[in-house]
This record gives structure tokens, C-alpha cells and sequence, in this order.
């Protein structure tokens, strides 16, 4: 959130004033839900240290899935029923399926087994773990911060020359 919170704020200046302004919302309210994707991760990791990598696999599944289908309800809408909303049902979709993989994985985490094997209903701080995570885990960070940093610089070069750039660029990255 310290990080999230400032580039939400003013993060959007940074994008070009050709860019519509669907794209500067969208992501911004990306940004203010980006902590849940992290926080999806940081139980994620808990699978995968535990030998347990199928639990994401599934979770995710259905999160990509319910993905798809909102971002497709919510971009197109249904009539009578519910308005189109472009771009932002896009955002809206794909929080939503992240919300998913979060509750469900937070469920598992906090259940019965994983409270009585791995203790995880208790919230104790130990401060030699934090300090040994912050370890290993800043040198992480700062690594995929500068790559997100430099694909985002590329996609303003590149909507600076033109819009059919940003699309190839886009079509080319998925």
C-alpha cells in the first residue's frame, strides 16, 4: 500500500495526454487493488513452500475463470440487464477474479489442517523471520519493479509514436 497508494495518486499524469482516459481509470483502479495480488502471491508461496503447488493451480483456474467470464459481462454487458461498461468492467472483472483466488486461498490457509499443522490461525510476529523474508524478498521485488518499470516506459515510448504501435505492442506481449 506505501508503494501502491502514490503511483494511484499520480501515477496517471505519467501517461500521455492522447491516451483516452479510459486507460488512465483503468488503471488507477488497478493500482488500488493491486495489493490484493499481492497478498494473493503471499499465500500462494505458502502452497509452493509446503510442497502443495496443485492447491494455486486450481485456485487459479477458477479465478481465471471467473475472470473471463466478468470481464466479459462487465466489458459487453447484458441487455436490459447489465450496462456495457468497457475498460472499466475490464478493471472491475479482473479484481473480481483476483478477489477470488484470495478468499479461496485464504479459506484453505486458515483451515483446520494448515491451523493444526502449520499453525497459521495465530498471527505471532517473530522478527527474525520478517527480517530474514525482508532479506530474500527486497532483491526480488526491486528486480521485477524494474522490469514492470521499463515495460511501462516502453508502452508510453510507444503511445507517444502512435496508437497502432501501443497495439502491435499489446498483441505482441499476449
Amino acid at each position: 500500500p506505501v508503494v501502491y497508494l502514490p503511483i494511484t495518486i499520480w501515477g496517471g499524469n505519467l501517461f500521455p495526454k492522447s491516451l483516452p482516459s479510459e486507460s488512465v481509470a483503468y488503471f488507477r483502479l488497478m493500482m488500488v487493488f493491486a495489493v490484493l495480488h499481492a497478498a494473493t502471491h503471499a499465500l500462494g508461496a505458502f502452497y509452493t513452500g509446503t510442497g502443495r503447488g496443485w492447491v494455486v493451480m486450481r485456485i487459479n483456474i477458477v479465478a481465471n475463470a471467473t475472470n473471463i467470464l466478468m470481464n466479459y459481462l462487465l466489458i459487453f454487458g447484458i441487455a436490459g440487464y447489465l450496462p456495457s461498461m468497457g475498460i472499466t468492467g475490464a478493471a472491475i472483472g479482473s479484481v473480481v477474479g483476483e478477489s477470488v483466488a484470495l478468499v479461496a486461498l485464504l479459506l484453505c490457509f486458515l483451515a483446520k489442517r494448515n491451523r493444526h499443522l502449520y499453525d497459521t490461525g495465530s498471527a505471532i510476529f517473530n522478527r527474525q523471520i520478517i527480517v530474514s523474508c525482508i532479506r530474500i524478498g527486497v532483491p526480488l521485488s526491486l528486480v521485477h519493479i524494474t522490469e514492470m518499470s521499463c515495460w511501462s516506459a516502453v508502452g508510453i515510448m510507444l503511445s507517444l509514436a502512435g496508437g497502432d504501435f501501443v497495439t502491435v505492442f499489446a498483441v505482441g506481449q499476449n
